[in-house]
């Protein structure tokens, strides 16, 4: 028992996505930080190559952050440097034996594993086979698997892929096979949404294993900021209307930005804020903007601090997401926690945190006219705007915190230790 009377639980998180306190929005991070507040010991087993290779942080291999004791390890599974659409997947077997080794040593009373990738894919055969201890998958976005690779469930789905030879077509298959097993070993899987527990259902995965517990927010994020977003980037316009998002096709920048025209029409005094921390995609839209005469109302920004990006929602007027493909919609949370009404497409997920004409507006995906309408709405309503917003604030504080969250987790877990 700990000081407070909790029952204490020994928690090993599989994190090979990373968990790193300068991403005070990351949502292991944020779980596992819940869970120590409840009483749980957390140790952390991450991957070196997300934050080296997209985040640019600087690497330790091992530190203490808010009570998780957070361990790195180097990639494990490699394609071929020379093709990246080569049907061979490289295994590093230092690294593989390293990251072993930590496993066997770890007396853990639950594995929680977030992401299909390498070390939940390695962590999953080998808990499956020496451990034996309740394994938990936090899948996070199920379109990781079901969007390009393909969920490979048996192996006899494994062999159509290869009677084609197609090397494109064999790769996929081989990922898709490997990232089956954590679905497959798990003991319980989490799922964000009832939509993204269908898309589950619907590759193969057991029905009676998945539970759904939604992501969480930290509403104590957004309170006493020491910036201003408004200063720190020169912004002197009357309104802002914000969109995070990574910049990549599916989360549908471009039908905001087609929008940006019509909107100035009517209200020529309005900022758009795009950020973004992966910028693939950012020069692609930059010239759409230079197409459409709105660079002047408009700015893509990336590498935005997590004290900025919190300035950032607490100072805009309005937050857009007018994303195609989800399997939640983190900054929708983000937003709404800062008090502010959002416009988001009307797809699975986004209907089961946003409710149309309650904490927002709901709008058909890649419509233009209709985002340029809402914002206009909201807008020219100072009222509605502010209703709205607290709607969104309520809704969070009620439903989305991390604290209800990690109950919700921490309940789980003491089901099936």
């Amino acid at each position: 028992m700990t000081a407070s009377g909790k029952s204490e639980l020994k928690v090993l998180f599989i994190s090979p996505c990373g968990l790193y306190e300068g991403m005070k929005g990351w949502p292991e991070y944020n779980l596992a930080k819940e869970l120590v507040r409840e009483g749980c010991e957390v140790v952390a087993f991450t991957s070196t190559s997300y934050i080296k290779r997209v985040l640019k942080y600087p690497i330790k291999h091992f530190e203490v952050i808010n009570g998780i004791r957070v361990y790195r390890f180097p990639e494990i599974f490699h394609a071929l440097p020379s093709n990246r659409h080569s049907p061979v997947i490289l295994i590093n077997w230092k690294n593989l034996a390293l990251f072993v080794k930590a496993l066997s040593k770890i007396d853990a009373d639950v594995i929680h594993a977030h992401f299909p990738f390498d070390l939940t894919i390695i962590a999953s055969i080998f808990n499956e086979n020496f451990m034996h201890k309740p394994f938990i998958l936090t899948t996070h976005d199920p379109f990781i698997v079901t969007g390009k690779t393909p969920l490979i469930m048996s192996p006899g789905q494994l062999l159509s892929r290869f009677i084609t030879l197609n090397p494109v077509a064999i790769r996929l298959a081989l990922e898709g096979f490997l990232k089956s097993y954590p679905y497959r070993y798990a003991t319980k899987i989490i799922a964000f949404t009832n939509y993204e527990k269908k898309i589950l259902v619907s590759y193969g995965v057991d029905e009676r294993k998945i539970v759904i517990i939604p992501n969480g927010v930290s509403p104590e994020r957004f309170k006493k900021l020491r910036v201003s977003f408004r200063d720190k980037y020169s912004i002197t316009s009357k309104h802002i209307v914000l969109n995070v998002a990574q910049y990549l096709p599916f989360k549908g920048q471009r039908y905001l930005i087609h929008a940006i025209p019509l909107v100035l029409k009517e209200i020529p005094d309005v900022s758009f804020i795009f950020i973004g921390y992966n910028p693939a995609l950012k020069p692609q839209l930059e010239r759409l903007a230079q197409r459409l005469n709105v660079t002047d109302n408009v700015r893509f920004l990336v590498n935005v601090s997590e004290e900025n990006l919190a300035s950032a929602y607490k100072e805009c007027d309005i937050f857009v997401f007018p994303s195609l493909q989800e399997s939640f919609g983190l900054v929708l949370l983000e937003a709404m926690a800062a008090g502010k009404p959002v416009i988001a497409s009307d797809i699975g997920p986004i209907r089961e945190i946003v409710r149309n004409g309650v904490e927002g507006f709901l709008t058909t995906p890649k419509n233009p006219h209709e985002l340029a309408e809402k914002i206009i709405t909201l807008l020219t309503d100072d009222e509605l705007r502010l209703k709205m917003g607290m709607n969104a604030k309520k809704r969070v504080e009620e439903n989305f915190t991390w604290k209800v969250v990690a109950k919700r987790t921490l309940h789980l877990y003491k089901e099936v230790v």
